[in-house]
């Protein structure tokens, strides 16, 4: 028994419930906000109409457009996307092609940029 020696423990933190960005609305981390702005930008607008005397007809327009065209933006761009997808996306729109987005992400392991240098 002398022979033995006690030898401490380390504890660490660990989470045994997945990590979750949280969701709302059925979308995932910070998507329901853009939703959110705009039934505010909706509401504003149709406040503004009512001041100035729109139509009825005038005003549900209003009312509908903003959550429509955010809730869209969300479901082509955001819902289910990498990260940065967006930024691809309109890169290749813009420039026609995506080679600097993917360059970004990149990197040489050592092993064998030190190869390459020895073979030349």
């Amino acid at each position: 028994m002398d022979d033995y020696k006690e030898v401490e423990l380390i504890v660490t933190a660990t989470y045994s419930v997945k990590e979750s960005k949280g969701n709302a609305l059925g979308l995932e981390g910070n998507q329901a906000l853009f939703i959110v702005g705009g039934v505010i930008v909706s509401f504003l607008l149709m406040f503004y109409g009512m001041m100035n005397g729109w139509s009825f007809m005038s005003l549900i327009g209003v009312v509908i457009t903003p959550p429509v065209i955010s809730y869209i933006y969300v479901l082509l761009f955001l819902k289910g996307r990498p990260p940065g997808y967006q930024k691809a996306l309109l890169h290749g729109l813009i420039l026609g092609s995506d080679d600097d987005v993917k360059k970004e992400n990149k990197s040489i392991n050592p092993y064998y940029r030190e190869k390459r240098k020895n073979l030349k």
